[in-house]
């Protein structure tokens, strides 16, 4: 397992050699950065013909800002090599070696872990409780309190309290 380095990715990310590999460690499409970035990123290698990305010297700065944006730091990233061998129809043995990469991603919190603050309110509490109320009002007045978090879903949301009913 090792730990990404951003100094080192960036240098890579725009050398033919690496580039591949060092792509990885960026959340991003080439086409993206060169189609949104014109004045500081251009299609292709420097002094050569080859696809890729290549950055203008004197924007370094402004390149490495907007890659920071979208780099993936301390992922694990575990890197094993593969031996694969493949039998031509005219019985030719070949063997291809190449590295594998497996990356682990950090689990999303659940719904239940979000909302585990607003539901400790007593207003949160008698809302869902509520026998008279429909799902879809209890849903709008959740939402309506200070403490709810940003990043729910309506679906999620109205999940979450069908299985809090449920309970």
């Amino acid at each position: 397992m090792t730990v990404n380095n951003f100094d080192q990715d960036f240098i890579d990310f725009f050398n033919p050699e690496t580039s591949k590999e060092a792509r990885k460690n960026f959340r991003c499409r080439l086409c993206d950065l060169y189609l949104n970035h014109p004045d500081v990123f251009s299609k292709g290698y420097s002094g050569n013909k080859r696809l890729g990305i290549s950055y203008f010297p004197e924007k370094e700065e402004e390149a490495k800002n907007i890659l920071r944006k979208v780099y993936i730091p301390e992922m694990k990233v575990s890197k094993y090599n593969v031996k694969n061998t493949y039998v031509s129809k005219s019985g030719e043995v070949k063997t291809y070696n190449y590295t594998a990469t497996y990356v682990l991603r950090r689990k999303p919190t659940s719904v239940s872990e979000q909302l585990k603050d607003v539901i400790s309110s007593e207003e949160a509490r008698k809302i869902l409780t509520s026998k008279d109320m429909p799902v879809y009002l209890k849903m709008e007045k959740l939402k309506s309190l200070p403490d709810f978090p940003k990043g729910i879903t309506n679906n999620q949301l109205q999940q979450f309290i069908y299985r809090y009913l449920r309970n």
